[in-house]
């Protein structure tokens, strides 16, 4: 016999057993308790919203209250403002007379001058002042007799710097000395300083036109930047030092208004008890700042009225609902528990007690309802129990006879049982309704988990409790009843984030009516099989893809070309929505965007700065490995938000690396949330390798075509040089040699006429100066061509004198540290080293502009190493080496060629402004036999 086993029982099993204990526990509370519930609830929610409402409603008059002062300090602000850029624009109207600007105008017409300015100018001027440029007074206009300290007075040295000053005196009354500088209209240059001193008890000047109501405590300042007050609407504190001096010296300086709600508070909070309130706000015609401060009591006062009238409405509410719940709970509890009462004492068998109730509402006519069932159920309840009599009689002959068909039909079930147990794959039997009504040991074991099958929905058991749905797998049951003929499905199950497959073979079972009555699903794993399928499928698909990409990027060797057909076939063979490649720049490092597809230039080029590590391309260049960012809408910024506004969800730097080194990344995107796998990552990865190799073999063959451009610009270079130079050596033996040989010839011929011993010798003299001259020609030919000196004193010395003698001469203080050498190095190996260094302190000489080279000459472990470094003006290597002008770069690459052609490397660094260094690095063969030379040591010569 088959015991089945009970289902596992998954969290919705649970929760709906925790809503049933809740609906239960609910049930079971009295009326009374439920309908007091319901109401505090309710209550509990409408003060909740009154209270938000009553906050909101505070913070916003608070606002009001506190932007209406700001307001006010603006206002007085704007009006100083005006004020006094209106005094400052008729200072420089009065300025800009010729009479004043002319030095030598008369003192009277230059009080002329300043008296017909001086009307323009507010009612608050106390006088008009004018100074020369060393500050001496050449003129006035005045109606105050109290003297002004004018010496070392700051508007006039900031007017002399052309520019307007305006300084605060500590008098009484107040004054302000404003001055502008007076400049010559034809030259440009402040020739004097014209002063303004403004009365500022003056009513003309002040800020305040009309009364000003700030309550009690409310007070208006006009505050310098000493924290000293110009102007109040209290008179008395008028050049007084203002007591938040402290606070407004920051507020000043960055020129901004300002709200401090807590100043004097002890809880660092706005207290509308305790403190004041300040509002600033800076002047822009002069370092000076309104000031409105008053007490929070004061400010805050409507907020507190406010706040009360809502406690006193919600406690008023608070009381009524109370109230309305006692008196609805009492008239309808009372009843409904009189019917209570009655229906516990019918379930106890009492059907003779009536139940009185006379009431006219709907629990009136329950109760009456109430009372005719109980007559009516104590009539049922004779006539049923002499029926039961009868039924008892007819039900024991009927189990007698269902026991002998039950021990029948219970063999035959065990020999089915039998067979299909045998069965290995999963055998289950379902109704109509897909309810499993008998499966095999097979399926019992693997479905269970220790829980029956019998009895459950069929998707219960293998689909966690969800049916199939049509998008993603088929259900077999629906297409046999429909069509009556076996059906064949296959379904995925994820059991630990891992795909299975299953085939099932569904086939129905007749009854005797021809009608399908139940329905045999056979059931077998075919994970193994599928998913070799699929990953023969995977593999042809990349193996597809890479074969695409390497067909696309063999057929040019034009990198621009390469790179945009390759990115047009990834998108097109991968579904990748947008793309871009990025090369390294071989001179500069820095990443260059080389191609894009489906994103703007902008988009691609932040996507190559943005990712999970720092670095270029999101740090695959760095890492050189595949970066994946899962999801772009985590991050922030300019460059996240471009690359949003694209759309994109996902994105993917992959390095384009060959032999180990990393060319640039190709950067992927989907404007759909992808994830990608492994196997993805890897194809990615041999697409970058595929580009890599075919932007290495574009470099390459541009490299191979450079070079040969070069090798005919040095070769055509070479012929031309040689050509100069056979000129050169003619043209020198033509001009100087040859002459200087003719004039020997003719010294020598009057020799031979003369007859006077003394004349003789003075002509022979002379003929032999020219002769020794004649010769050092000849030996500087000779140098020029080849320089003895390297063949017979070595490369250290040839250097040394070369360096000397065309450097010193243009005022270059000449350094070279050469060490000792234990053999004379091959000849080819010499000239090379010469010519190159011979070449470096050419350009030094007519480039450079330098003050000091260091030159170093050094041999070890068979390497030759030579630096030449200068202190001049250096240069952009770059532009030089990519200069449309082919003539210019060309002694560079000459210099290279012949180091390379040796098996060296020359390595130049250079900026402009920053000197340039030139280190050359060539490897020697060590020498066959020992070679004697004469060790002086470490030699510094200068």
């Amino acid at each position: 016999m088959i015991i089945p086993l009970q289902p596992r029982k998954s969290w919705k099993y649970f929760w709906t057993a925790y809503q049933q204990w809740m609906v239960d526990r609910w049930v079971n509370v009295n009326l009374r308790t439920k309908m007091a519930a319901i109401v505090v609830v309710g209550l509990v929610g409408l003060m909740t919203i009154f209270a938000l409402l009553g906050i909101s409603t505070a913070r916003q008059v608070t606002q009001q209250v506190l932007r209406e002062r700001l307001e006010l300090a603006y206002l007085a602000a704007d009006n100083l403002d005006a004020r006094l850029n209106h005094i400052q624009s008729a200072l420089l109207i009065i300025a800009s007379q010729e009479t004043l600007q002319n030095p030598d105008a008369s003192p009277w017409e230059r009080a002329a001058a300043l008296r017909t300015g001086f009307s323009l100018i507010s009612g608050a001027n106390q006088g008009v002042y004018l100074f020369d440029r060393r500050g001496h007074l050449q003129a006035s206009i005045t109606r105050q007799n109290q003297p002004v300290p004018w010496t070392d007075l700051p508007a006039l040295q900031t007017a002399l710097n052309r520019q307007p000053g305006l300084t605060v005196l500590s008098t009484r009354p107040p004054l302000a000395v404003m001055a502008v500088p007076v400049v010559n209209a034809r030259q440009q240059e402040p020739v004097g300083v014209l002063a303004v001193v403004l009365d500022l008890s003056d009513p003309d000047i002040s800020p305040f036109e009309h009364s000003v109501d700030l309550g009690r405590t409310g007070t208006l300042d006009v505050v310098d930047e000493r924290g000293l007050i110009l102007f109040s609407t209290s008179p008395e504190r008028v050049l007084t030092a203002s007591p938040q001096a402290g606070i407004l010296g920051g507020k000043l300086l960055s020129s901004r208004s300002a709200v401090e709600t807590c100043v004097g508070c002890t809880n660092d909070k706005a207290s509308e008890s305790g403190g004041q309130v300040i509002f600033f706000t800076p002047l822009r015609q002069a370092p000076w700042g309104v000031l409105v401060h008053q007490d929070s009591a004061e400010v805050f006062a409507p907020v507190s009225r406010l706040k009360l009238l809502t406690v006193l409405l919600g406690l008023v509410s608070i009381v009524g609902a109370l109230g309305l719940v006692w008196v609805t709970t009492n008239s309808v509890v009372s009843p409904v528990q009189l019917l209570t009462d009655a229906a516990r004492r019918i379930a106890q068998g009492d059907l003779s007690t009536p139940i009185c109730c006379r009431r006219g509402d709907e629990i009136g006519v329950l109760a009456d309802s109430f009372d005719t069932m109980r007559l009516r159920l104590k009539k049922s309840i004779g006539e049923i129990q002499a029926l039961n009599r009868e039924l008892d009689a007819r039900v024991q002959a009927r189990t007698r006879d269902a026991i002998a068909a039950q021990m029948e039909a219970q063999q035959a079930r065990d020999d089915l049982r039998a067979i299909i147990d045998g069965l290995s794959d999963e055998l289950i039997v379902v109704d109509l309704n897909r309810r499993i009504l008998q499966v095999n040991k097979t399926a019992q074991e693997k479905y269970s988990a220790g829980q029956p099958l019998i009895g459950e929905v069929c998707y219960r058991a293998f689909h966690l409790n969800s049916q199939c749905r049509p998008n993603e797998c088929e259900c077999p049951l629906s297409r046999v009843v429909e069509t009556g003929q076996p059906v064949k499905v296959t379904h995925v199950y994820h059991v630990n984030n891992h795909k299975r497959y299953v085939d099932i073979v569904a086939s129905p079972m007749w009854d005797e009516d021809g009608r399908i009555s139940r329905i045999i699903e056979l059931r077998r794993d075919v994970t193994d099989e599928k998913e070799m399928e699929d990953s023969l499928v995977r593999r042809n698909q990349q193996l597809a893809i890479l074969n695409a990409v390497a067909n696309t990027v063999n057929q040019s060797l034009d990198l621009s070309e390469i790179l945009g057909r390759a990115l047009d076939e990834v998108l097109r063979l991968t579904g990748i929505d947008v793309g871009a490649i990025f090369l390294q720049r071989e001179s500069l490092g820095n990443l260059e965007l080389m191609a894009h597809r489906g994103l703007s230039e902008e988009a691609a080029r932040l996507a190559s700065r943005l990712g999970m590590l720092d670095g270029s391309c999101g740090g695959v260049i760095e890492a050189g490995q595949v970066i994946v960012i899962p999801d772009l809408s985590r991050y922030r910024g300019r460059r996240a938000e471009s690359l949003q506004r694209e759309k994109l969800k996902t994105l993917v730097h992959v390095p384009l690396m060959a032999k180990g080194c990393v060319l640039g990344s190709i950067c992927v995107g989907t404007k759909t949330p992808h994830e990608f796998d492994s196997e993805e990552q890897e194809l990615l990865a041999a697409i970058g390798s595929q580009i890599a190799v075919a932007v290495e073999n574009a470099r390459l063959y541009a490299e191979v075509q450079h070079k040969e451009h070069l090798r005919g610009e040095l070769l055509k270079k070479l012929i031309t040089a040689q050509e100069e130079e056979r000129k050169r050596i003619a043209r020198e033996l033509h001009d100087d040699t040859s002459q200087s040989l003719a004039a020997l010839l003719y010294g020598v011929e009057e020799v031979l006429e003369m007859d006077d011993p003394d004349e003789i010798k003075d002509r022979l003299e002379a003929t032999r100066r020219l002769a020794m001259q004649t010769m050092e020609d000849v030996y500087k030919l000779i140098f020029d061509l080849r320089p003895t000196m390297l063949d017979h004193l070595g490369l250290g010395p040839a250097i040394r004198s070369m360096a000397k003698s065309r450097l010193e001469p243009e005022g270059v203080r000449v350094t070279i540290n050469e060490a000792p050498l234990t053999c004379r190095l091959p000849q080819e190996v010499e000239t090379a080293l010469f010519r190159v260094v011979q070449e470096a302190v050419t350009n030094i000489a007519r480039h450079a502009q330098a003050r000091n080279v260091h030159i170093l000459f050094q041999v070890q472990n068979n390497v030759v190493t030579i630096g030449v470094e200068d202190d001049g003006i250096g240069f952009d290597m770059v532009e030089v080496l990519k200069s449309p002008d082919k003539q210019r770069g060309l002694g560079l690459m000459g210099m290279q060629e012949r180091i390379e052609l040796l098996g060296g490397h020359l390595d130049i660094d250079t900026a402009p402004g920053y000197g340039t260094q030139i280190l050359i690095q060539l490897p020697i063969l060590p020498p066959e036999g020992p070679v004697t030379a004469v060790d002086e040591g470490d030699k510094i010569y200068a």
